[in-house]
């Protein structure tokens, strides 16, 4: 996987939004404006955003296996179809905040953000408070509508999340 000058990986530039049939071609899309890293400080004690529990990166995980072309889930048997997701879980989660802001390009983008809360559970920031740009972002409701709704948490709230040093 490639990194470009602004720390993307080359491989969003998968479209997140036609998984519906991956023998469609990609629509040839202009290149979308890079936007830059909010500024933020070494130690959040709190940060904004939503959790990403196992069944969430399971699901996502199922999107990535079929974008990356990989055999049909469907044709394995279930044992089968659970190694391939687990063998990608890592790349899951890793990719999933560059699919994120590659599928809502306005959402302002934070490098620190993904924090492991638990074991199985993931936090993905919105903003945090360790820097006053950080905190004071402006957040388009209808974007953090969307990445619930992309993630399949559309019932969840997003909201402000106690943080740790550890957790950074």
């Amino acid at each position: 996987m490639q990194t470009t000058s602004t720390g993307t990986s080359s491989h969003t530039h998968r479209n997140m939004n036609a998984v519906s049939n991956s023998s469609e071609p990609l629509p040839n899309l202009p290149p979308r404006p890079v936007q830059e890293y909010i500024p933020q400080g070494p130690s959040p004690t709190l940060a904004y955003g939503i959790v990403i529990d196992e069944d969430c990166i399971y699901r996502h995980s199922k999107v990535v296996h079929k974008e990356m072309n990989r055999p049909d889930l469907s044709h394995m048997s279930p044992e089968d179809a659970n190694k391939a997701l687990r063998r990608i879980r890592g790349f899951t989660i890793v990719t999933m905040p560059d699919d994120i802001y590659f599928a809502f390009p306005n959402l302002p983008r934070l490098k620190r953000n993904l924090l492991l809360m638990r074991d199985v559970e993931w936090l993905f920031v919105f903003k945090d408070n360790s820097t006053h740009a950080a905190s004071h972002v402006y957040l388009d409701p209808e974007d953090v509508r969307g990445v619930k709704r992309m993630l399949g948490l559309q019932w969840q709230v997003a909201k402000w999340h106690r943080v740790s040093q550890c957790m950074l």
